[in-house]
């Protein structure tokens, strides 16, 4: 079981606890959360892991003050190609982190349709590209209903894994 602390860990307790709901291990109580605290408390060894988005970690591992274990997408991430997906051991998982864009409900659809373009057109340029990576983002643009599809799926699997891991709702 995890306790969370921080404002709506979400994915990061969710990410944690799926191993177990697949029978794959058990997870031994521990902080999950984003934030420099739990950082810190990993550092510090008070915790024995941290899930977090792996730009967060980068410069941890790379001096040698933590060690990437696993990976929590579906394929190795090109920032860290030797360290294993979880997904290599525990079959189906994979959980991944997301950023997008958002309206309010009812946007005319060629409002919609314009800004996706405009965004995917920004998001191809070679430049925002090299950034994007040196801060550890693998860009992966999709339309407005794969975007509504993905974070459907997400809920749903989430949902399914707080209730099977009797994770308490705040």
């Amino acid at each position: 079981m995890l306790e969370s602390t921080g404002e709506a860990p979400g994915t990061e307790v969710t990410a944690a606890e799926v191993p177990a709901t697949h029978g794959a291990a058990e997870v031994p109580a521990a902080v999950a959360a984003s934030d420099a605290s739990t950082c810190t408390d990993l550092l510090g060894k008070r915790i024995d892991f941290q899930v977090d988005t792996p730009a967060a970690l980068i410069p941890l591992i790379r001096n040698g003050e933590l060690r990437a274990i696993a990976i929590t997408g579906p394929r190795p991430f090109f920032m860290l190609p030797d360290t294993p997906a979880v997904g290599d051991t525990v079959k189906g998982y994979a959980v991944t982190s997301w950023l997008g864009v958002a309206g309010q409900a009812g946007l005319p659809a060629p409002f919609v349709s314009r800004i996706n373009a405009e965004l995917k057109a920004i998001l191809a340029e070679p430049a925002v590209i090299e950034r994007l990576r040196e801060l550890g983002s693998d860009m992966r643009p999709t339309t407005p209903e794969g975007f509504k599809e993905r974070v459907a799926d997400d809920v749903a699997k989430g949902t399914k894994v707080v209730a099977d891991a009797k994770i308490p709702k705040v």
